[in-house]
């Protein structure tokens, strides 16, 4: 089913391609004015990668009260970070402690933005964008529970250049553009068809 999709596919394009031969072509010309009329996209932001240990309150007894949940909680974050500032293995006590699907990997987030797609809730990054790169924050409270925060690596904000990015830029306007001749194709066919209906 996929091969015969493709080879449909493929058969347009070819069609659309043999139609309008002069239209179909994407040069790096028209790539370059596309970028440069969108660089906005290609702006990539300040990012950090962070660990983190979170724990979180345990409220699996609905007769308990739960603010000694939470006091609990937090009580349980600070001993950590007592651990942690000893020099704990912070990866260690992630894996062992944290309730974060994270715990895992270390507790290890990867890299994400302050603001925006892929970012952390606020408490959560205004306090990781304030550390320097191995350095742990104390504990922060989120609407998840408590984390000891760890940032590991930074990036400046930078921007994708042209020629970063200029093949995939290439392929995208090419796609686009068979498939406005083919919306153009289709409507010359319906022009000069005869349409009966029944």
């Amino acid at each position: 089913e996929l091969k015969n999709r493709i080879q449909t596919m493929l058969g347009q394009q070819k069609l659309i391609a043999q139609k309008y031969p002069d239209e179909v072509k994407v040069t790096e010309d028209d790539v370059k004015a596309y970028y440069e009329q969108n660089k906005a996209r290609y702006d990539v932001p300040e990012q950090v990668r962070a660990s983190h240990i979170l724990i979180t309150p345990d409220l699996s007894d609905p007769n308990s009260d739960p603010n000694q949940a939470k006091a609990a909680a937090k009580a349980k974050a600070e001993d950590l970070l007592k651990k942690v500032k000893e020099g704990g293995d912070f990866a260690a006590l992630a894996k062992e402690n944290s309730a974060c699907p994270s715990a895992a990997r270390g507790g290890d987030l990867d890299f994400f933005p302050k603001t925006g797609p892929r970012s952390m809730v606020p408490e959560f990054g205004n306090a990781a964008f304030a550390l320097e790169v191995g350095k742990f924050s104390d504990v922060v409270e989120t609407k998840y529970g408590f984390h000891i925060i760890k940032v590991t690596d930074r990036r400046a904000a930078s921007t994708t250049s042209f020629d970063q990015i200029k093949g995939t830029l290439m392929a995208e306007l090419a796609q686009r553009k068979l498939q406005e001749l083919a919306m153009k194709y289709v409507e010359q066919l319906k022009l000069e068809a005869k349409i009966v209906y029944p």
